[in-house]
């Protein structure tokens, strides 16, 4: 359950959330356009948490660059960028991600790593909760087979 006590609108358990990466175009030829591409990766991350997961967080790395110190490189940053894709459940690629060198690469390693990429939210979501159903029937076939161990254990069926 979430902290404002919502339940029925997430997809999740009150377990630990999924990570997802949100990657797509930040460079533009133009501040405005930046602008728009930091909006866009900052609402879609905000609607992912509203669904009960959890993000990167990598749209808003232009306000931790502000205070990085002298030297800071773009090198370090794709580094940082890169283990945060590596931890992450699911990747989550905006329009525009085709165009963009670094979404590029990241979709790359994503596909190294075996982490499941998508270009909507909602596909996303369905993905997910396959997942957990089928980790769910997992669960219980597993719990059966513990009781009818323990049951031929003690001789009862």
């Amino acid at each position: 359950m979430l902290r404002n006590g919502s339940s029925t609108s997430t997809i999740l358990s009150d377990k630990i959330a999924p990570l997802v990466f949100v990657g797509g175009p930040i460079s533009a030829p133009d501040h405005v356009d930046v602008l728009r591409n930091i909006r866009r990766g900052l609402e879609t991350e905000a609607k992912l948490w509203s669904l009960g997961f959890a993000t990167t967080l990598v749209f808003s790395d232009f306000i931790i660059t502000m205070f990085t110190p002298p030297g800071f490189s773009k090198a370090t940053l794709q580094r940082l960028t890169w283990t945060l894709l590596a931890k992450s459940d699911y990747a989550l690629m905006l329009p525009g991600w085709m165009k963009s060198i670094g979404s590029l690469k990241e979709v790359e390693l994503a596909n190294k790593l075996g982490i499941p990429i998508f270009t909507s939210i909602e596909d996303l979501v369905q993905a997910h909760k396959e997942s957990m159903n089928e980790k769910a029937k997992d669960g219980r076939r597993r719990q059966n087979r513990k009781a009818q161990d323990c049951r031929n254990r003690i001789g009862t069926k």
